[in-house]
């Protein structure tokens, strides 16, 4: 379900830790909360 535009870009966020999704799965559909957009900022500021 995630557009080929962009499944690069999630290969490499999944792969690093820096998303990881809700048990285990990916929502591209779904709404982005403040609190997961933070923790994904967070993430890539760290590294």
């Amino acid at each position: 379900m995630i557009a080929p535009w962009a499944k690069d870009a999630m290969t490499m966020l999944v792969e690093t830790g820096i998303v990881n999704g809700s048990s285990g799965k990916l929502s591209p559909a779904s709404t982005t909360t403040r609190a997961e957009m933070a923790q994904v900022l967070y993430k890539l500021l760290e590294n």
